[in-house]
């Protein structure tokens, strides 16, 4: 198969160091191209499609031909700016598994829509500054730990079972990274770090033992308490026309609650530009 793929992609060179389109290739066939084109790179190769459907469908028509691991889906959001009830918390996640693989060096064959190339992201150095690195030995207060992870945009729950969730029960810490495939278990000898290690999170039993491991933010905008007080006093200074509408009418309101309450509502991170650098 690898071979056929090859061969099929050489009849349709592209110059790697130049941007290339494509026309007249059917929906099948292109998957198929794709991948073969991606197996002659030594880079990643972004596939941009009309809508996340597209772009979901493409990717898993590609699984079929290889490279299975390296395939992914780049999620975009598909919402009315300034309109999030309902919003999920998938894309979110999804984006930052995507992301961390990226800045580990991986070389991926990247799915995604245009809705999610237009968005703007945070710096690549913005999201590296609020990654976690965890080792045996560290001390770290589970407390103060835990507080860090909400504010990175984790769930406090009663068990972690998904992507994105931690949970606190005595001197044991449960945290569920989003750019890892197990989720952590993290022993503590009163503030230090005893152990790490990957469990199941069907059975809740222990896996492999750690000696370091990266835990990066749950979502790409992190509004913790500093980033978000100065969030605060941009729009209390710069924008008091629009503070002054009725609460019910003012996007600030809930907003304010979210940074007052350190809850990541959906629709924060249109604010987060305003406190830090993005990128294309």
């Amino acid at each position: 198969m690898k071979r056929l793929l090859e061969s099929y992609a050489r009849k349709f060179p592209l110059d790697p160091e130049k941007i290339g389109s494509t026309w007249t290739v059917a929906p099948g066939p292109f998957s198929f191209w794709v991948t073969g084109l991606y197996l002659q790179q030594n880079r990643s190769v972004l596939v941009v499609a009309p809508s996340n459907t597209e772009a979901e469908s493409m990717a898993a028509e590609a699984a079929w031909f290889g490279a299975q691991k390296q395939i992914v889906h780049f999620p975009g959001y598909e919402s009315i700016p300034y309109r999030y009830a309902g919003l999920s918390w998938a894309p979110a996640v999804q984006r930052v598994r995507v992301l961390s693989r990226l800045l580990n060096g991986e070389r991926l064959l990247i799915f995604t829509s245009a809705d999610a190339l237009l968005r703007r992201m945070p710096d690549r150095s913005v999201i590296e500054r609020h990654c976690i690195r965890l080792h045996p030995e560290l001390e770290w207060a589970p407390r103060d730990l835990l507080r860090r992870l909400i504010d990175l945009g984790y769930e406090r729950v009663d068990q972690v079972e998904a992507p994105g969730e931690c949970c606190l029960k005595g001197e044991i810490l449960d945290v569920f990274p989003v750019n890892g495939e197990w989720p952590l278990r993290i022993d503590y000898f009163d503030d230090t770090i005893e152990s790490i290690r990957t469990f199941d999170p069907e059975s809740q039993l222990g896996r492999e033992r750690a000696s370091e491991v990266i835990v990066f933010p749950a979502g790409e905008y992190v509004l913790d308490a500093e980033s978000g007080q100065r969030l605060i006093n941009i729009l209390e200074n710069d924008y008091p026309a629009e503070l002054e509408r009725p609460a019910w009418c003012r996007a600030d309101a809930v907003l304010q609650h979210g940074l007052y309450t350190q809850f990541h509502h959906p629709g924060l991170e249109e604010f987060v530009g305003l406190v830090e650098p993005l990128s294309s």
